[in-house]
């Protein structure tokens, strides 16, 4: 990549099924959308520090890139960045604010994330059937989880809801095995499909939503 590009435009490298090996240059700020969509076998990428925002669908079925390292200085990823890619684990710098919907959909090898401290808001189907997904590190800042976010992930028994959630819109056939909403919850959607779950406690009374 030539040192005065900025951004690797819309659907750079779309479907080179044979790339295998990526390096941008410092100075790129951003990956738009689709640029590295359908590339099977793409299994390294070096993300540059100046990186800041990674487009929609950006890795969409990057299958191979089971790892991936996303720079500080990162602020936003949006929806189906790395949906049905091959993330095994993934650790998320705390510059980030924002994470799209269904950013990790059908990631089925995907077994531990680290959420960024600053995100407020896990979108509806982020991690929508990550059927490996074992541990989730939440943020403790974070104030809303929206529908289907976990849904279908049955191999996650815990999660560990932070003292500032507020909202819970729905969670639905999860493999956990108990939960404990916090006192600061104010409204809690439908608990169900949970055939794993065996304790509830809720520390406050809250609003059931229907």
């Amino acid at each position: 990549f030539p040192k005065s590009l900025e951004k690797v435009p819309f659907r750079t490298f779309f479907l080179c099924n044979e790339l295998e090996k990526v390096t941008i240059a410092d100075g790129v700020k951003i990956i738009d959308w689709q640029a590295f969509m359908w590339c099977r076998k793409l299994s390294e990428i070096q993300l540059p520090d100046s990186m800041q925002i990674i487009g929609s669908a950006a890795f969409y079925k990057c299958q191979s890139l089971n790892y991936i390292h996303i720079p500080y200085g990162v602020e936003k990823i949006w929806d189906y960045a790395f949906s049905e890619s091959g993330l095994v684990e993934i650790n998320l710098p705390d510059t980030i604010i924002k994470i799209e919907k269904a950013c990790f959909l059908l990631c089925y090898n995907l077994k531990s994330i680290v959420l960024p401290a600053n995100l407020k808001t896990i979108e509806k189907s982020l991690f929508l059937d990550c059927d490996k997904l074992e541990i989730v590190k939440l943020p403790q800042q974070l104030e809303r989880i929206k529908e289907s976010a976990f849904t279908y992930c049955s191999s996650l028994r815990n999660l560990d809801l932070p003292a500032s959630l507020r909202k819970i819109e729905e969670l639905y056939s999860i493999g956990l095995e108990s939960i404990r909403i916090p006192r600061s919850m104010k409204e809690l959607g439908r608990i169900c499909g949970c055939e794993e779950l065996k304790e509830v406690y809720i520390e406050n009374p809250v609003k059931l939503l229907d």
